[in-house]
């Protein structure tokens, strides 16, 4: 459970970082991910998750622009 905490610590860091460049943070997840011990279906799972943190994140960052498109003028 320790080498689990572990590996999701590390796949967190490397989506926080790689989120802010101008490119993939799923592909450096993934990356991340081979390199270090499988976790299988969990760190799938835990992808998931970790990308629709930052999906929301964005939702939330530009939600009066998303309010405005579905408000009828």
């Amino acid at each position: 459970i320790v080498a689990d905490l572990w590996v999701a610590v590390v796949l967190g860091i490397v989506e926080g970082v790689t989120e802010f460049l101008p490119v993939s943070s799923t592909g450096h997840l993934i990356l991340a991910g081979r390199l270090l011990p499988s976790l299988g279906e969990r760190e799938e799972a835990f992808n998931v998750v970790i990308q629709s943190g930052a999906l929301l994140a964005v939702v939330w960052l530009f939600r009066a622009r998303f309010v405005s498109l579905v408000r009828p003028a």
